[in-house]
């Protein structure tokens, strides 16, 4: 698929194509647009994870997950629908194949289902659709030249070729019926809905709450509370009923202080602050448009000359990462340049690297000694050493480093496009690089590091999330997986991202129900999870970066 470097027109380009699969198969123009809003929100919340890599069909494995996870019967058919009597797995595989124009193989990945029950399930209908319309499949095919081309072979590299038994082409009169469907969803602006919730930042309760904390008297507690607490409710309902709008009176919060020269109170989370006004500068970033970082003694300080939030040009978030203690952070400052802060001293350090073409991606060794940085994409990655100062470069093809061990060793993923693994556009290759410790690597699914990766305290085992929502945990020398799966799903809870380990045996997950963000805890040894107890996870939102939590 495109390889878009802009989010606002992968989403200008595409989410036509998007909301029409839904409408073919939902058959309601309401839940065809929420079905493709809620794809395209989970996908590009991970912007800079798929961006290079067939953005489209990340958004399409949302989509038909949604699709076929969904319990009950949320997806009945109109009288008279063309797919009346098809099972949604069925009314699946009908609009992969025939609709986006995807083969076999290529319709498995996206849809989760196996070559062989798409196969099955393409037979089926065949059959049903041959009895209920026959004249969808004629004796005699339509002219070629009338069939319309695919929505999804734009930008793209041509799929091989499919049997005519199994691929569009064998009934394309009923290919140009589905088209010609679907053409009759009414056009709406789904890609402006979904860059506005994407970019909104729900940072109500953090106010609410630091207002009472400064403005409190004890004369007055009951009162000042009971207040806070109407008024609070009364603006959770309001942002509940319309997206927030930036330009709003009141969205921008109070300006804090800039950041010491010497702060030795770890940082808990940062979170971006907010301009109500006009676009934050990325070069001159006014005090309200810059990183906000809350120390565990729940003072709060700005960080001068960086920009925080989304960059509203490219989609990309502007980077901040903190070390577990919270004693040191990386950024990137106004002229591009990627630093290291050391906050109990005030020593700043560079990482020595050329900005790449992707999102930056930074992450810290559990003892912040080493900060590493890649940007997808672009090829290479760095790892800065903060103790000595130097800057080793970690090469490579797609190169994203996903962990580094506090002896400097990082995990390294390298995608590639792929044509001998069926069912895949494309592997990634895992390796570890490090001093004392180095592997040829093995091959994964892109999608086990969707979500990111965590090393354990050993440097042995990698916390993973698979495609299905488990958590599971992989020997980071060998590939293999072992110890229990533990689903994170449950609740309508989505997997945000793997934060950390928690010691030998415990894993740090971020997830969210689209509304409030949670901490979950992961027993590795006995799949047990529960809620991680630390009143930071009150205020945290989507993407704030955390650092010392109450462990």
């Amino acid at each position: 698929m495109s390889k878009s470097h802009d989010l606002s027109a992968f989403l200008a380009s595409y989410e036509p194509s998007f909301a029409r699969t839904a409408y073919l198969l939902t058959g309601d123009v309401d839940k065809a647009r929420e079905l493709t809003v809620h794809a395209l929100l989970a996908a590009c919340r991970r912007w800079s994870a798929i961006r290079y890599h067939r953005p489209a069909d990340a958004v399409l494995r949302e989509l038909y997950g949604r699709f076929l996870g969904a319990t009950g019967e949320p997806w009945p058919l109109p009288e008279g629908h063309l797919f009346t009597g098809l099972a949604p797995t069925t009314r699946a595989a009908v609009v992969v194949t025939f609709h986006d124009g995807l083969s076999l193989p290529h319709a498995a990945a996206v849809t989760g289902l196996w070559t062989g029950a798409l196969d099955d399930e393409l037979r089926r209908a065949r059959a049903r659709l041959r009895a209920s319309h026959p004249h969808l499949f004629p004796d005699e095919p339509p002219r070629t030249d009338t069939t319309p081309s695919s929505p999804w072979t734009l930008g793209a590299a041509p799929e091989p070729a499919a049997p005519a038994e199994e691929g569009q082409d064998a009934d394309p009169a009923l290919r140009a019926a589905l088209l010609s469907l679907a053409a009759e969803l009414p056009r709406t602006d789904l890609a402006g809905t979904v860059l506005r919730r994407l970019t909104t930042r729900r940072r109500v309760r953090a106010s609410v709450w630091t207002l009472a904390s400064a403005g409190l008297v004890a004369a007055l507690v009951a009162t000042v509370v009971a207040g806070l607490s109407a008024v609070a409710d009364n603006v959770n309902e309001a942002m509940a009923r319309s997206p927030f709008d930036p330009g709003a009176a009141g969205a921008a919060e109070e300006t804090r202080d800039p950041l010491p020269a010497a702060l030795p109170d770890p940082v808990r989370f940062a979170y971006p602050g907010y301009c109500r006004d006009a676009e934050v500068d990325a070069h001159d970033p006014r005090p309200c448009g810059q990183w906000v970082l809350t120390t565990r003694s729940g003072t709060e300080w700005r960080l001068p000359g960086a920009r925080a939030g989304y960059d509203p040009a490219t989609g990309d978030s502007m980077p901040l990462a903190l070390s577990q203690d919270g004693h040191r952070l990386a950024y990137q400052n106004p002229q591009g340049r990627y630093l290291v802060h050391d906050l109990p001293t005030g020593a700043v350090k560079r990482i020595e690297a050329t900005a790449g073409d992707g999102e930056a991606h930074i992450a810290s060794s559990p003892d912040g000694r080493y900060f590493s940085l890649s940007f997808g994409a672009s090829g290479d990655g760095a790892v800065l050493d903060f103790r000595t100062g130097t800057t080793s470069t970690v090469r490579g093809e797609d190169v994203e480093i996903l962990a580094v061990d506090d002896d400097g060793t990082r995990v390294v993923a390298e995608r590639r496009d792929t044509t001998d693994v069926p069912g895949h556009a494309s592997v990634s290759t895992l390796r570890l690089d490090g001093a004392r410790t180095r592997t040829k690597g093995f091959r994964i699914d892109p999608a086990l590091v969707e979500h990111g990766a965590a090393l354990s305290p050993d440097g042995r085992l990698l916390a993973l999330v698979t495609a299905d929502a488990r958590l599971v945990t992989m020997d980071a020398r060998t590939g293999r997986v072992a110890g229990p799966r533990t689903r994170l799903d449950d609740d309508d809870l989505e997997v945000i991202r793997v934060e950390r380990w928690l010691g030998p045996g415990k894993v740090l997950v971020r997830l969210w129900d689209r509304e409030d963000v949670y901490l979950i805890q992961v027993d590795v040894r006995t799949g047990e999870a529960n809620a991680f107890d630390d009143s930071a996870t009150e205020w945290i939102d989507y993407s704030d970066p955390i650092g010392a939590l109450e462990e």
